[in-house]
């Protein structure tokens, strides 16, 4: 182990056997780029072992020593994801470091969020870090802004399940919201579909997804999702109160049957068609309690969240066709007989 934490540090350019050198400040390419300590880049890297030899060879004075920047050796273990470093630090001297803020005001919390770490994320609000899930850097960004931004859907969803849930909305220094940066590049579709679901548009959707949903393109396919989103509901809907129809009429049929077979010899096998038709038959007289945590569990939008779906669809279907009718007649769609508006693509028929 020391010898491996040695070729380590030689290969980072340190010399292993002058504590001197360990604890001078130096410009690291690898440790994005600011001047630090040896332990500050083993922190930045996740060298746990390396951590753990300097902090034996004297350097453990190092554990809160921070960039040139601000940045603290937690907050880099944060912000990458290191949750084993983090809590090595944690233990030995650097426990105060898990809400200290750099010069820019990025926080370990903010940085968990950017990197999508939900574990490191998680373990930050049990150590202390509470007050974090909410807090704005200098750019007023909040760990929410942070997490819609890189794509992180599992750690937005942390964040407003933990009580982040009125910065879906937020805007930073600059007027930008969650969902104008979830909206900002394609692969972040899940992160805007949920959003919206969630209320971030609620109360003027056309205001709102004018602003911040700017792309054409993504606009429609944002609406596509929030269709599919209400048509998966309905089919869900559909088909279990189909089963339960049908669980009721063979329950009925069932409970003739067996009060027919009742009269004949006590010593008669109960009738099979007496045994239920399918599981759904238990949710009978249930259905009120029972159906919102099967939808729930199987991911079906419901009460507010299909309300915000279907206004907001409605929404930017009435956009798309205004952006297709404010085209020059010849590539306008309400410029062609019995063509429909729309987006400029093959409607998918749906209406909401």
């Amino acid at each position: 182990m020391v010898a491996d934490a040695e070729l380590w540090l030689r290969s980072h350019g340190f010399n292993p056997k002058d504590l001197v050198d360990l604890r001078k400040p130096r410009r690291s390419e690898r440790a994005t780029w600011v001047t630090t300590t040896a332990m500050y880049e083993a922190c930045a890297l996740g060298a746990l072992s390396v951590c753990q030899y300097l902090f034996n060879v004297g350097a453990d004075g190092d554990v809160r020593t921070r960039s040139d920047k601000g940045q603290s050796p937690m907050l880099v273990a944060c912000w990458h994801g290191h949750l084993d470093v983090a809590k090595w630090l944690f233990d030995h001297g650097a426990a105060e470091d898990v809400t200290a803020p750099d010069q820019d005001g990025w926080h370990p919390m903010l940085g968990a969020a950017r990197g999508g770490h939900l574990a490191v994320a998680s373990w930050l609000l049990a150590s202390g870090a509470a007050t974090d899930l909410r807090r704005a850097n200098g750019l007023g960004r909040t760990p929410m802004h942070a997490a819609c931004q890189e794509g992180h859907l599992h750690v937005a969803r942390w964040l407003f399940a933990s009580g982040a849930r009125g910065d879906l909305a937020a805007k930073d220094n600059f007027g930008r919201t969650p969902l104008l940066f979830g909206s900002t590049r394609g692969s972040h579709l899940g992160v805007a579909t949920w959003l919206v679901l969630m209320g971030a548009a609620r109360g003027d959707e056309r205001r709102v997804l004018c602003r911040d949903v700017a792309d054409i393109a993504f606009r429609a396919s944002l609406r596509v999702a929030l269709v599919g989103a209400v048509a998966a509901r309905d089919t869900f809907a559909g088909t279990v109160l189909l089963f339960l129809g049908a669980t009721r009429e063979v329950g009925r049929d069932a409970r003739a049957e067996a009060e027919g077979s009742s009269q004949q010899k006590l010593t008669a096998p109960p009738a099979p068609a007496a045994l239920p038709a399918c599981a759904l038959a238990a949710l009978r007289g249930h259905e009120g309690s029972l159906l919102p945590l099967i939808a729930d569990f199987c991911g079906v939008v419901r009460g507010e969240s299909l309300r915000n779906a279907r206004e907001a669809a409605r929404c930017l279907g009435a956009i798309l066709a205004e952006a297709d009718c404010a085209k020059p007649a010849a590539d306008s769609a309400c410029a062609r007989p019995g063509a429909s508006p729309g987006n400029g693509r093959t409607s998918p028929g749906w209406v909401l």
